[in-house]
Parts: C-alpha cells; sequence; structure tokens
C-alpha cells in the first residue's frame, strides 16, 4: 500500500510500507 502521499501519517497508516 505505498502511495503518493506526501504526509507522515503514511507512517502508521501503512504498515506494509
Amino acid at each position: 500500500m505505498s502511495r503518493a502521499i506526501p504526509e507522515p501519517t503514511t507512517s502508521f497508516a501503512s504498515p506494509v510500507n
């Protein structure tokens, strides 16, 4: 689930990342 979102939320929002 690697989205192109320039946000710090991807740190915990994407466990796959």
